[in-house]
């Protein structure tokens, strides 16, 4: 724009030169002026239509891109309408049968509602027939309990007398059976003192001389005889019998108690 309004300005400026007479080198100076100004317009002119011809270009480019957008938006905008519209079709038949089925429904549903009330009012009816007869059967059980129990107060008396009899022998022979088994304890005790004293007259006697042993062996008709070790080892086996029964008879004894 610069070097146009330059351009401009120049071409003034020989234009309006008044006419004198020039020499020769004068015109062609004018002249040369006047081209390299011509020049100067050629190529600016080239350069705005160049600069129009790109921004037409630019422009029809841009409109074509926008038309195909558009294209594209109408394309898309016809093929959700189709679909919606397909979609619409299909939704009012779903809704004509689902309206239908309600109304079939519905009347079913004021059948069932009917028959609810009418199974309602029968089950009320059963309940207070039923209540009716529970509450009969009851009076006739407590007036039936009241003749048995008045029928069985002797009977129960007789049975306390006897339970407390039976209480008292059962007490009797516990006590028997706990006086029993002191007397096998002292038994026991007796023949542990005894066994003691056969192993430690056995062990005594394996000790004593050969010279004694003579005069040792013949008993004198005034002392009892010593029991031999297998005699003791008998009375030993009968004293844990008798102490196996004895705490048999003693546990037998306190659940008697108890």
């Amino acid at each position: 724009a610069s070097a146009s309004a330059s351009a401009a300005a120049a071409e003034n400026d020989v234009l309006d030169e008044p006419p004198v007479h020039l020499s020769l080198d004068e015109v062609e100076k004018r002249q040369r002026q006047l081209e390299a100004i011509n020049r100067e317009k050629k190529r600016l002119l080239a350069q705005t239509l160049a600069a129009r011809r790109a921004k037409t270009q630019n422009e029809t480019t841009a409109l074509n891109q926008i038309q195909l957008e558009l294209q594209q938006l109408d394309s898309t905008l016809h093929c959700d309408v189709s679909i919606n519209r397909e979609r619409i079709e299909q939704a009012i038949r779903e809704y004509d049968a689902a309206k239908k089925n309600f109304e079939r429904a519905e009347q079913e549903f004021v059948q069932a509602k009917l028959r609810l009330h009418q199974k309602q009012e029968l089950k009320e009816q059963l309940t207070e027939h039923l209540l009716i007869i529970i509450q009969h059967s009851e009076q006739r059980k407590a007036k039936k309990l009241e003749e048995l129990m008045q029928k069985l107060e002797l009977s129960e008396k007789r049975a306390e007398e006897e339970i407390a009899a039976e209480a008292a022998q059962a007490e009797a022979r516990a006590r028997h059976e706990v006086e029993q088994l002191l007397v096998l304890k002292e038994k026991e005790r007796e023949l542990l003192q005894r066994a003691s004293h056969i192993s430690t007259g056995s062990a005594s006697s394996l000790t004593v001389p050969a010279s004694t042993t003579a005069a040792t062996t013949t008993p004198s008709s005034s002392t009892p005889a010593t029991p031999t070790p297998s005699q003791a080892k008998m009375e030993a086996a009968a004293l844990a019998s008798a102490a196996a029964s004895a705490a048999t008879q003693e546990a037998a004894a306190g659940a008697a108690l108890t």
